[in-house]
């Protein structure tokens, strides 16, 4: 149980890795905070050595103090007509800074930090589901599916 969250802190280009067991579902509340009192909130979180794995982390936040960039993502914050509106305000919040909402999670992450995270993580096997499981499936709690190929081209997200 928790709200799983790691914070990337780029500083001098030094990368440190910022571990919170209960934040994740207030990334966006944090932020609003601004950047003064965000970047001292993850300097007080655990520091780790690794990123979580895929399957346990609920939001992630990049801070690049050297280039003034911030990019975000977390379970708890979907796109909705009031995304673009957040986004605006949060950036009045972090003037001068760029601020971006990560759309595609950890597979943009592993793009801005120039890292290979998606091919290392566990891979479980898939399901394999008959016509009749696909027609008598029910909705669950977890209905959200993000489908992502990688090819050396090129990365196709549904």
């Amino acid at each position: 149980m928790g709200q799983r969250a790691d914070y990337i802190l780029i500083e001098n280009s030094q990368q440190a890795i910022h571990y919170n067991h209960w934040r994740a579902n207030c990334i966006t509340s944090d932020l609003y905070l601004g950047e003064k009192r965000f970047i001292d909130f993850v300097r007080s979180c655990k520091l780790v050595n690794v990123l979580l794995d895929e399957v346990w982390i609920e939001g992630c936040v990049v801070i690049n103090i050297d280039k003034k960039s911030l990019h975000f993502w977390s379970l708890e914050f979907g796109t909705t007509s009031a995304t673009e509106f957040y986004l605006k305000e949060l950036r009045g919040k972090w003037k001068n800074w760029s601020v971006n909402l990560l759309y595609n999670k950890m597979y943009d992450i592993e793009q801005i930090l120039n890292i290979d995270y998606i091919s290392q993580q566990k891979q479980f096997p898939l399901s394999i589901n008959t016509e009749d499981d696909i027609i008598n499936d029910e909705v669950s709690e977890f209905g959200n599916t993000i489908i992502i190929i990688k090819t050396v081209a090129k990365t196709h997200i549904t």
